[in-house]
């Protein structure tokens, strides 16, 4: 019987993590696929997932957040962990004062292999941004209910 494919991670840096994302996708059309969709409030996601003999490797989820924004984020796993979180969005700026609208965001985490942040890029609209402790909570919870999802 064939075993799920052996990822080998020199370190955990968002160049290397995003290296092995790529090989990753390019071994999507072999693996199984998963589609579903959910909603939470106003935010609705529609989301596949890959997995390569059973073990969970990839999700690739539309998230709609209402009048908030939209988002194409795309999680990477190894033994059921996440190792990379990326981030393409728009977000309107609703809820925050002097927020314009239309923002660009984009967000990049790489995470070892208990969990913890290793490396992190976070751009609105081309530049720079802090990243706010919420912002890594909520990555961790949403990530945790499309498993949930996916269990179903």
């Amino acid at each position: 019987m064939r075993r799920p494919e052996r990822l080998r991670f020199p370190d955990r840096s968002l160049q290397t993590v995003e290296r092995i994302a790529a090989q990753i996708d390019g071994r999507l059309a072999r693996w199984e696929k998963k589609t579903g969709s959910f909603t939470a409030g106003e935010a609705t996601s529609r989301y596949t997932a890959w997995f390569d003999v059973g073990e969970l490797r990839k999700i690739e989820e539309q998230l709609n957040l209402g009048e908030y924004g939209t988002a194409k984020i795309s999680y990477y796993f190894n033994n059921r962990a996440l190792f990379f979180y990326h981030e393409n969005g728009q977000r309107s700026g609703m809820g925050r004062i002097g927020a314009g609208a239309g923002e660009r965001i984009e967000r990049a985490f790489a995470y070892d292999s208990i969990g913890q942040l290793v490396e992190s890029r976070k751009l609105m609209n081309g530049q720079p941004a802090p990243i706010e402790d919420f912002e890594l909570m909520s990555i961790r919870n949403h990530t945790a209910e499309l498993k949930r999802e996916l269990a179903r």
